[in-house]
């Protein structure tokens, strides 16, 4: 994976999408013409549309994580690129270390659109947008927050299963000893 990982990864950071840079021209025209008004309006616009283009096909990078016998792989680039490391290494277990890959563990998402359950926590991306102050005072977004949810309908199957909580109350059951 590492191998792989070096020579998946390109670029250095992902180019800057054309309309903020146009927006961030016009804005610092406006505070050098001492129009700050002008300026405050064009920061706000900037501040509505993402700084970086999301699918830059110059820009591409990959995440690997393992424990014990469970993985992840995290794709930033094109379905199509996933896919196929998807089929690499389900040949390299077949072939090279005679094992089969999980179907029902194994599955492609968009983080956005759907979690992934990795080692009891759902994997995802929060649609919610942050914001904090930035170094001069503006308003600045924050935007694509990887979240780590435990995932409370399986909890509360395991402790029902268990003897310890009534799913239909949703209270917990004493054991009394």
């Amino acid at each position: 994976m590492e191998k792989r990982i070096s020579e998946y990864n390109q670029g250095k950071v992902a180019k800057v999408s054309p309309e903020y840079k146009a927006l961030d021209y016009q804005q610092s025209k406006a505070a050098k013409r001492g129009d700050s008004s002008e300026a405050l309006r064009l920061l706000k616009l900037k501040q509505l549309i993402p700084s970086r283009i999301h699918a830059d096909p110059n820009f591409r990078r990959m995440y690997y994580v393992r424990y014990a016998d469970d993985w992840i792989v995290a794709v930033r680039g094109p379905r199509a690129d996933a896919v196929q490391l998807l089929y690499d290494v389900q040949d390299f277990l077949k072939q090279e270390l005679e094992l089969d890959l999980s179907l029902e563990k194994t599955k492609i998402t968009d983080p956005t659109a759907e979690s992934a359950l990795f080692l009891g926590t759902e994997i995802t991306i929060s649609n919610h947008v942050y914001s904090t102050k930035g170094k001069h005072g503006q308003h600045l977004r924050v935007p694509s927050q990887i979240r780590l949810i435990a995932p409370l309908s399986r909890i509360y199957k395991k402790l029902s299963a268990a003897g310890l909580m009534n799913l239909d109350s949703g209270r917990g059951t004493p054991r009394f000893l």
